[in-house]
């Protein structure tokens, strides 16, 4: 499955998504928050994250991008080797578990 396919489901508080930029045409609102975690370097359009965030925020979503300097798709994979950034991965695992502990009050903070 995509792995926007969980932004179809309104009952969704919090959503964490590694290197998530999907194209214009498969962006669908999201009921709850939105956390980012996006490599430095990747196969898509530079400015596709960024403009998915954008529409994401300007739909009411409260939206939190990360990006990490210096790393490629699958840094957080330990199984991808060459790619695998242990210190971005323990970085993004960690805003993540804090985003996903966090209430929705308290989500924006980094």
């Amino acid at each position: 499955p995509k792995p926007w396919i969980v932004s179809m489901a309104p009952a969704i508080e919090s959503v964490v998504a590694y290197y998530a930029a999907p194209q214009d045409s498969e962006f669908r609102a999201v009921a709850g928050r939105v956390q980012l975690h996006l490599a430095e370097f990747d196969d898509w359009d530079p400015d596709q994250p960024q403009r998915f965030a954008r529409r994401l925020a300007a739909g009411g979503t409260l939206t939190e991008v990360h990006v990490y300097p210096g790393t490629s798709h699958g840094f957080a994979n330990a199984d991808v080797r060459g790619v695998y950034a242990a210190t971005a991965a323990e970085l993004a695992w960690t805003r993540a578990r804090r985003f996903i502990g966090a209430t929705p009050a308290r989500a924006g903070a980094a």
